[in-house]
């Protein structure tokens, strides 16, 4: 039987699957995937601010200085939780009413009392303002970044006064003093001085208060020996914040700064809860809302929800 010479044509390949050409077709139909997010800046240094609790007089060599503390405050916290931690600082009881101001450097009002060339900063607890609103000031919210107004040149060279609590305002003068060299070190107080003034006395008040724990400064008449003896008694007795201890020689100068860096320890941790006060006197002398923390712990520490 004869062969052939002609060759053989070559199969045809096996036509093309459907599914693949419907997946390589919708992949050329789709969009790239987007390209990933940027890494999130890196975390800013904090703040350190010096902030006192100014003598509205002088009283004596013995009471030359006010309480004061030195914060190191991060960048990104509101003016709230700015607010939270000086009521921390100077063992305040956390009231929820209070207003940060813009003061001219070694000023002793606030910018209501300056010039026109003073740019105007007000911001409040709400939208209200507890002491007022000035007309000439415009209101901002609370939850403003701190570094919105530190970073911005036109609050160069200024100082703030911070003030809480409207039946007796008392003012905090703030000077921003720098930078901490690292980052997202969370709250610090880092200096201090004179123990905590008392609450529920302004700072003309709370002046008076020292002066009748000091020999030298007692009065002479027997009414206002009798009126110091009660400021005496009130404060170790009744102040919220007071000491049974007194003011006496140096215990004017006795404050606790590992216990106050505990409490904003326990502030950055808890970042965006509310702290609130129990009352004053709740559960029994010196109860306090920092106290009530410290209860917390031990109880969860021995296994109590």
């Amino acid at each position: 039987m004869s062969q052939s010479n002609r060759q053989k044509r070559p199969l045809s390949p096996d036509p093309p699957s459907t599914s693949t050409t419907d997946t390589n077709k919708r992949s050329r139909l789709q969009p790239p995937p987007p390209p990933p997010p940027p890494p999130p800046p890196p975390p800013l240094p904090n703040y350190l601010f010096h902030i006192t609790i100014p003598s509205e007089r002088g009283i004596g060599e013995e009471c030359a200085e006010s309480p004061h503390r030195t914060l190191s405050i991060p960048a990104g916290w509101t003016f709230h939780q700015f607010h939270e931690a000086i009521q921390v600082a100077f063992y305040w009881s956390n009231t929820q009413d209070y207003q940060f101001n813009v003061c001219e450097p070694g000023s002793v009002s606030s910018a209501r009392g300056v010039g026109e060339s003073v740019p105007r900063l007000h911001v409040s607890a709400g939208a209200a303002a507890p002491f007022g609103r000035w007309e000439d000031s415009p209101s901002v919210e609370s939850t403003m970044c701190i570094d919105e107004v530190f970073d911005d040149e036109k609050w160069a060279g200024y100082e703030f006064e911070y003030k809480y609590s409207p039946a007796s305002p008392v003012l905090h003068r703030i000077k921003p003093v720098g930078r901490t060299l690292s980052a997202n070190t969370g709250p610090e107080c880092i200096a201090g001085e004179f123990h905590s003034a008392p609450e529920g006395l302004d700072n003309d008040e709370a002046d008076d208060l020292r002066a009748a724990f000091m020999p030298s400064l007692l009065n002479d008449t027997f009414a206002e020996k009798k009126s110091q003896a009660r400021m005496r008694r009130w404060y170790r007795t009744e102040c919220v914040n007071g000491d049974t201890e007194g003011l006496e020689g140096t215990q004017l100068y006795v404050w606790n700064q590992g216990y106050v860096n505990a409490m904003l320890w326990k502030l950055w941790k808890r970042a965006g809860v509310p702290c609130y006060p129990v009352g004053p006197r709740a559960h029994g002398r010196g109860w306090h809302w920092m106290q009530r923390w410290l209860e917390e712990d031990k109880l969860r520490a021995q296994g109590v929800p």
